[in-house]
């Protein structure tokens, strides 16, 4: 290899970033000594290039845009309910939404000052499930309010 393509490859490295995505990954590597390197360093490489994603997040672009995919609010309101319920057994989801998870829902979706007192009146006890007739409600009331 010539000392043109070599420095031509280091700067590609450089350039886009995999040259310290792989420093810092060796630099785990090394840290955590794994039983099983390559499935270490594969998980590694996974979460940087697949971030986990937030449905609460995922939930409230997809209510706040629907319109813009033809959808139909059932629909992107029963998909927020099962993006919400995500990482409960499906029993649990068929009994609803942990009241904590759902809160946390409708402040960061009702999160501008206008509609504070209408989220109040939203609010569930954080210990008691939310079934699905309800969240459904209380998202209508919501798309309503912002007459979506």
């Amino acid at each position: 290899m010539s000392q043109g393509n070599a420095l031509e490859h280091k700067n590609y490295l450089e350039r886009t970033k995999v040259l310290s995505a792989v420093q810092d990954a060796v630099q785990l590597l090394v840290e955590n000594q794994p039983d099983d390197p390559l499935l270490f360093l594969s998980e590694h490489f996974e979460k940087l290039t697949h971030p986990p994603v937030d449905p609460v997040q995922k939930a409230i672009s997809l209510l706040q845009n629907y319109r813009v995919y033809d959808g139909d609010p059932a629909d992107v309101i029963y998909e927020c309910f099962i993006l919400l319920s995500k990482g409960e057994s499906w029993s649990d989801v068929q009994d609803g939404l942990i009241g904590i998870t759902f809160n946390g829902f409708l402040r960061r979706l009702f999160s501008d000052t206008e509609r504070k007192e209408l989220l109040k009146t939203l609010m569930q006890p954080d210990d008691e499930r939310v079934e699905f007739q309800t969240f459904n409600s209380i998202v209508r009331t919501y798309l309503e309010s912002k007459q979506i």
